[in-house]
């Protein structure tokens, strides 16, 4: 399963297993209702907005790359946007991929790619396409 459905199944099965509305989810989360249901329903969505979720839900997600080496993304990552940029860093490095070419397979800008090994926040979609482009699984722990 891609990144993106792996994350948004763990969100709504979280929320079905916890017991918490959109409503809630906002309050603790600080993200508005409306982007919320958008998180649920699938559309893009940031990673800064992830990793709030993430924290609220206590939610654990485990990241295989190409190389079998298996990484957790869960709620002590502040941004998963950092954390993933590290896998991205490693893996270009070990694998001897150029940013262009990873940029290319993944079909995103250089300045998108340059945005995530910065360690800046950029989008669901865009971790989706980069980490399947690297050969990466991602799955829930739970």
């Amino acid at each position: 399963m891609n990144f993106k459905a792996t994350i948004v199944d763990a969100i709504n099965d979280a929320l079905k297993e916890q017991k918490i509305g959109i409503y809630d989810l906002s309050k603790k989360t600080g993200i508005t209702a409306v982007n919320l249901y958008r998180v649920i329903k699938g559309n893009n969505f940031s990673m800064l907005t992830l990793s709030k979720i993430i924290r609220v839900l206590d939610l654990e997600f485990f990241i295989t790359t190409e190389d079998n080496v298996s990484l957790q993304l869960d709620k002590n990552y502040l941004n998963a946007s950092y954390y993933i940029a590290e896998i991205a860093v490693n893996s270009l490095k070990e694998n001897k991929i150029t940013a262009k070419e990873i940029a290319h397979r993944a079909d995103i800008s250089a300045l998108t790619l340059s945005k995530l090994l910065n360690y800046k926040n950029v989008t669901i979609d865009v971790m989706d396409r980069l980490l399947y482009a690297m050969g990466v699984e991602t799955s829930n722990a739970r």
